[in-house]
């Protein structure tokens, strides 16, 4: 039995049978060897403050450089703590108004519910913001770590989302690759499941949708030049480039069209499953 299916078990059988036991015991000593994420387990003797005052307080114990206090913390120092806690994992209605800013400068929570599992799993089930079952953790933001192409590469070697703000319209563009970036890999990667999309007016009304119609050209890796070239979805229908390697400055980025236009801002996802 793997590791997480047996924790799973003995969190289910706390909850179940031993919750006046939880109750009498330090949650920072359950924390240490139970699922943080797991709400249900916390919820038993906890309100979703006190939740949140012992994320912190185990947050800091993992890394000493963190203020206790977490009205003194920076940005940098909450980015410190998504390394070991998903905020919207926890799914509490409470969080900081300080870390819910950091989730995105780009989407909110409802563009979220829709492209996950909607698009990505291809269901037709409509999830509400409360129960959707992905969440998106960043891996990068072009305002904070940069808008060169190789930090791409250097940073993003996983499935994920790709989001880009549009300069000068309201306009939102992305696209998902199930596989993973591989900045050791050159020319064309199959797939069906990749895809692209716009939210025009950056609302979730009306969005596009475009899903793959010839796999074997699904998604391109530069073949020498990553200091030019980011994302390629599809034959150039959603392409991150840059002549003088800064997305933000040359207009060299198109999406659906021969349209070249420079972007705001943007971000990378990692797509994570919730545990509960």
């Amino acid at each position: 039995m793997e590791f997480e299916e047996l924790s799973e078990k003995l969190e289910n059988h706390l909850i179940q049978s031993k919750a006046s036991w939880l109750r009498t015991h330090s949650p920072l000593f359950i924390m240490r060897f139970l699922n943080i994420a797991n709400l249900k387990i916390w919820e038993i003797f906890m309100n979703e403050k006190e939740i949140w005052d012992y994320v912190i307080k185990w947050g800091t114990a993992q890394n000493l450089t963190l203020p206790e206090k977490m009205e003194e913390w920076s940005d940098e120092n909450i980015m410190t703590l998504k390394k070991f806690v998903i905020f919207q994992m926890l799914a509490l209605k409470e969080l900081p108004a300080k870390v819910i800013e950091l989730f995105s400068t780009i989407i909110n929570e409802e563009h979220v519910s829709l492209i996950s599992p909607s698009w990505i799993n291809y269901q037709q089930t409509s999830y509400s913001l409360t129960n959707n079952p992905y969440v998106f953790q960043l891996l990068l933001r072009g305002s904070k770590d940069g808008f060169a192409p190789r930090t791409f590469w250097d940073i993003c070697d996983r499935n994920n989302i790709v989001i880009a703000k549009v300069e000068g319209t309201n306009e939102i563009i992305g696209g998902f690759n199930p596989l993973a970036w591989n900045k050791t890999k050159e020319g064309w990667v199959k797939t069906n499941k990749s895809f692209i999309f716009s939210f025009k007016d950056g609302n979730i009304q009306n969005p596009i949708l475009s899903e793959v119609k010839n796999e074997t050209y699904a998604l391109r890796y530069p073949y020498y030049n990553k200091d030019d070239y980011g994302p390629t979805f599809g034959e150039y229908e959603f392409m991150m480039r840059s002549d003088v390697s800064y997305f933000t400055q040359d207009k060299k980025n198109r999406c659906y069209s021969y349209d070249r236009f420079s972007i705001i801002d943007y971000e990378v996802f990692k797509v994570v499953k919730k545990s509960f």
